[in-house]
């Protein structure tokens, strides 16, 4: 049904690194996506800058939006729209009222869902899991998934799981967060400090004694190849490490969920 509702939604794809704007109809992009940089420290100018991406895709728009829904970093109380206390946007701290706070702004109602729930449904009511079982069919098999987990790697590690068509939120809103599991590598650290752009970052910093700041996981990536100047070994040892514990958390989720597995993010650029 949502693939001929001809009603305008606006969008966000919020991350600590970037914020993506856009609109959705019938289940397509109708606009060209706006991006701004996230302003994860400064609420003031955080807030401000979201009023501004959904004014700059609304401007775009032949018709009124009859929503906004994005996905937002939890833990948080998404029924109320309200953002709590998340390590990649210290501004958020406390508690903030995001989902009123847009209502008053654009008088249309507001939905919020962590990014990794999101992805996850998404893939499983129109990406991976039919894909999947439509070349299962036409194979002539008869096995069919229903289970999904999502992975998001990027500023930090996401994740989202579908139960038999339903999404996986939990008695707390935290169906799925396996950011949250034990690092292998640091016992005294949840696993998105190993699984996360600057997890990337700061292993080739200390391998290398440099500042790797300014790096992005594509560069670490190209210096691994050997197609970027750097040490080669640090950059593959960065990102051995990464995977190493990317794959401890997904294979412990999978004894759980057992399902497909989905990759995304901002951080699977950093492939060939």
């Amino acid at each position: 049904m949502y693939e001929t509702d001809p009603r305008i939604v606006l969008t966000l794809d919020a991350g600590g690194t970037n914020l993506i704007f856009s609109a959705i109809a019938g289940n397509r992009e109708i606009v060209e996506p706006v991006h701004f940089h996230s302003v994860p420290d400064d609420l003031d100018r955080m807030l401000s800058t979201l009023v501004e991406g959904f004014e700059a895709v609304r401007r775009q728009l032949d018709a009124a939006p009859v929503a906004i829904s994005f996905a937002f970093p939890g833990p948080a109380d998404y029924a109320h729209g309200i953002i709590g206390d998340l390590p990649n946007f210290p501004s958020f701290r406390g508690g903030v009222a995001l989902g009123p706070f847009l209502e008053r702004k654009f008088g249309i109602p507001v939905f919020i869902n962590n990014d990794g729930n999101l992805f996850a449904y998404g893939e499983a009511i129109s990406g991976a899991l039919p894909e999947v079982n439509a070349l299962l069919e036409r194979s002539g098999s008869t096995k069919r998934y229903r289970n999904l987990l999502g992975v998001t790697l990027g500023t930090g590690f996401g994740a989202g799981a579908v139960i038999d068509g339903r999404l996986l939120t939990g008695d707390n809103g935290c169906g799925g967060d396996v950011w949250v599991f034990r690092n292998k590598h640091h016992a005294g650290m949840i696993c998105e400090e190993s699984v996360s752009i600057r997890a990337v970052r700061r292993v080739y910093g200390e391998l290398t004694g440099s500042d790797a700041t300014r790096l992005t996981p594509r560069d670490i990536f190209d210096i691994a190849e050997g197609t970027h100047p750097g040490d080669r070994e640090a950059a593959r040892e960065s990102f051995r490490r990464f995977g190493e514990v990317a794959g401890d958390v997904i294979s412990q989720a999978l004894t759980i969920i057992d399902g497909i597995v989905v990759l995304g993010g901002g951080l699977t650029g950093a492939a060939k």
